[in-house]
């Protein structure tokens, strides 16, 4: 059984999808003779009007009786449902996708403003150890720890990629995220 695949008005490939379920997205209208289609076995992407049969006499009859009563017949209401089903399936897959990778995203940018947490707790102890301080001794963030950090391309130490602004204040305490427990995942030391 050959499967195919389609182009989407984005550009975007969808299928893999049997024969029947092209037919059917082409009937309804969801497709049409010049989108885009590849057999699953081939690269070379064609017109559906030179990979898939015309429409049937039988698909014809239906909607000739359709014009002539105004009213659909049961074929063309399970055509219509095939369709949306098929519509549904592929809409969630590409949902699922999308969400899985901005979950992704949303924990490796915690991470990297954990490890940015880190770094900067490295070089208030560094700076607190070389200045003589003590805790609870004051810090002025960031330009007591900024000889102490490797900083970013801008000459600064390292921002949180989703915009919070990392504070420290006394030797000995936790620097933060002005994000911190507000996301998940949480931009905070533990």
């Amino acid at each position: 059984m050959s499967t195919y695949f389609y182009r989407d008005n984005s550009g975007k490939e969808i299928g893999p999808l049997d024969l029947d379920a092209l037919v059917k997205l082409r009937a309804v209208g969801v497709l049409n003779d010049n989108t885009v289609a590849r057999l699953e076995s081939s690269t070379e992407w064609k017109p559906l009007r030179e990979l898939l049969p015309p429409a049937s006499v039988p698909q014809a009859a239906t909607q000739i009786r359709q014009k002539s009563t105004g009213k659909p017949t049961n074929s063309t209401w399970m055509w219509l449902l095939g369709a949306v089903v098929i519509i549904m399936i592929v809409a969630h897959g590409s949902h699922s996708a999308k969400a899985d990778k901005d979950k992704g995203d949303s924990v490796s940018r915690a991470n990297t403003c954990i490890n940015n947490l880190r770094q900067i707790d490295v070089a208030a102890n560094q700076f607190a150890l070389e200045k003589g301080k003590r805790t609870g001794d004051p810090i002025n963030f960031p330009s007591d720890l900024t000889p102490y950090i490797k900083l970013a391309v801008n000459g600064k130490i390292p921002a949180c990629p989703d915009g919070g602004i990392y504070t420290i204040s006394r030797v000995g305490e936790n620097p933060t995220c002005s994000l911190g427990n507000t996301v998940t995942p949480n931009h905070a030391l533990q």
